[in-house]
């Protein structure tokens, strides 16, 4: 949906300029893909009195995304993105002179970037899979401190038609994220590096009561995470069309 070229830019006096690129073809019979490249430049803002706020920022970031119809009932889908800019501020650190802390203004460095593959499987009788994995890796120097995380997730959920009046959606996922955090000695940590874990399953049941007029929807997601443990999320709704 998304062949050819498309170029776009501009500028002003706050969002100083901005640029995009995108690309999109085909590779073979039912593979297409899509390249793009964008960056931006944003002014500092001003105070009252006059003086900047020293936090001006830019952004350039990068990206693509292959889509693959492999047959009549498979599709897979292969994406990925890359960013890297700085974003200025103002910050109090520490010092062993007297008054004991000084403003000073730094560019906080952002850069990361993700890979995502999802692969959708049809079934007779408008039954419908999906699986999908992602990995994304984050780099953030906040000036007193820099941090690296590292996330994997992974998913899957089903839907299929029970009778001519249910349609069930189920599913469920896992993540785990990784943390890896500098300290100084401005900002101390228990402990820098933290792994934490986050599982889930959910189910709903869309009902349709009177065709094209109301609708019920019974659902419940849980969750355990390592904070609170177990989670609960039960919803009901009913939709109703009074009128075409």
């Amino acid at each position: 949906e998304t062949q050819g070229t498309l170029i776009s830019g501009g500028g002003g006096t706050e969002e100083s300029g901005f640029g995009a690129v995108r690309y999109g073809g085909q590779l073979a019979t039912n593979v297409y893909y899509r390249i793009y490249g964008k960056y931006s430049d944003h002014d500092e803002s001003t105070h009252t009195d006059g003086r900047g706020a020293s936090d001006s920022w830019s952004m350039a970031q990068g990206g693509f995304r292959i889509d693959w119809e492999a047959s009549e009932i498979d599709r897979l889908t292969l994406q990925g993105d890359y960013y890297d800019g700085w974003m200025g501020a103002n910050l109090n650190v520490h010092s062993l002179n007297p008054p004991g802390l000084f403003a000073r203004s730094f560019r906080s460095k952002t850069e990361g970037g993700n890979v995502l593959g999802r692969w959708t499987h049809e079934f007779p009788a408008g039954s419908e899979l999906r699986v999908q994995a992602s990995y994304d890796r984050t780099d953030r120097d906040y000036g007193i401190a820099r941090e690296l995380r590292d996330t994997v997730d992974i998913n899957a959920q089903h839907r299929f038609h029970l009778g001519e009046r249910q349609e069930i959606v189920w599913g469920a996922g896992y993540r785990y994220s990784l943390d890896d955090i500098n300290e100084t000695a401005d900002f101390q940590m228990s402990d820098p590096s933290v792994g934490l874990q986050l599982a889930s399953a959910f189910v709903q049941d869309a009902v349709t009561l009177a065709p094209d007029r109301l609708h019920l929807t019974l659902g419940t997601k849980v969750e355990h995470n390592d904070f609170t443990g177990f989670e609960v999320q039960p919803s009901a709704r009913i939709a109703w069309t009074p009128q075409e």
